[in-house]
């Protein structure tokens, strides 16, 4: 028994990633559902941050294909009986399962006043169909109000910024809790600022262009993104002294760039060597050598990921420590 989280198809790897670096402990994986055999969990915390986690369900009970029936038969369905249900199938495997009704069958049968709800069913049981079927009751939507943050949809628009999808992604990948500081030391627009902000943790921004400073600002402002610190200043030679660094790194296509790339990122990394931060993630174009350049600034991959953006770009996001 525990929780279960249902993860995005977009990105089966990160997903599990982000998750596991939120929860911490506890977790294993059957295709893209993540089990996670904890007493208790940060609930509203998690549903609020995670980004490439659809859903978080409580555990039931597991069942293999054939004993499905059975299993729905002995559980005691009243004991989570709100009002009403609904009975859902999800999962990679979910067309080896029977129409949705005829489970709903064995919770009408074990309830007192049994109704229906398709739409509002204050209890939303779910068959989550990986090697296994889990038997799940939903707790929690994550929060997709990320959406509304677009790069177009904010005050100040720069083409190349990141997607705050994936710019909450980055962050959670590095456990950053409420009242770490976080630096952006190519902070653009603001992108990972924003994530950053509201989730409550401390950030720095950092941008050799006034304009993008000031453009950040205008964002950070609008979203009233507080305890956050802008520089105009070269991230190749800035001081700074923070828990962690989040960045996607120029990459030439509508940024301001003031060196080769391959030079430029491995100036920068040296120059975070100087910070001692406990961890980075760091988002690189896919056409450099980024394990050659990381290897120089002797910093570690701890882990990686390959993010698609459209058909001649992807990004490579790296865990590095």
């Amino acid at each position: 028994m525990g929780y279960v989280f249902l993860l995005s198809k977009d990105n089966l790897k990160l997903a599990k990633a982000e998750a596991e670096s939120l929860v911490r402990e506890g977790c294993s994986s059957d295709e893209d559902i993540l089990l996670v055999k904890k007493e208790e969990i940060t609930l509203n915390l998690l549903a609020k941050r995670l980004a490439y986690t659809k859903l978080i369900f409580h555990e039931l009970f597991q069942s293999g294909y054939k004993d499905l029936e059975k299993n729905m038969e002995k559980f005691d369905w009243q004991k989570i009986y709100d009002a009403n249900f609904v009975i859902r199938k999800t999962g990679c495997n979910s067309e080896k399962l029977k129409d949705e009704g005829e489970y709903a069958k064995f919770v009408w049968r074990k309830v007192k006043n049994p109704k229906v709800d398709l739409k509002y069913a204050r209890t939303r049981i779910t068959l989550l169909c990986g090697k296994k079927v889990y038997a799940c009751l939903l707790l929690a939507e994550t929060d997709k109000s990320y959406l509304s943050r677009k790069a177009h949809l904010r005050p100040s628009l720069h083409p190349t910024s990141l997607s705050p999808k994936l710019a909450k992604a980055m962050i959670n990948l590095i456990g950053a809790v409420k009242g770490d500081v976080i630096a952006d030391p190519f902070c653009g627009s603001g992108g990972i600022l924003i994530e950053a902000g509201l989730m409550l943790i401390r950030t720095i921004g950092i941008d050799i262009s006034k304009k993008m400073i000031e453009m950040c600002e205008k964002n950070l402002e609008h979203y009233k993104v507080k305890n956050f610190k802008l520089m105009e200043a070269d991230a190749t030679k800035t001081r700074l002294k923070v828990d962690y660094a989040v960045t996607d790194l120029p990459y030439g296509r509508g940024s301001r760039v003031t060196e080769d790339l391959e030079s430029l990122y491995l100036n920068f990394l040296k120059n975070m060597k100087s910070w001692k931060i406990k961890k980075a993630v760091v988002c690189f174009p896919d056409f450099v050598d980024y394990k050659k350049i990381i290897k120089q600034s002797s910093f570690k991959i701890e882990n990686e990921f390959e993010e698609y953006l459209h058909k001649s770009l992807k990004k490579k996001v790296v865990v590095v420590k």
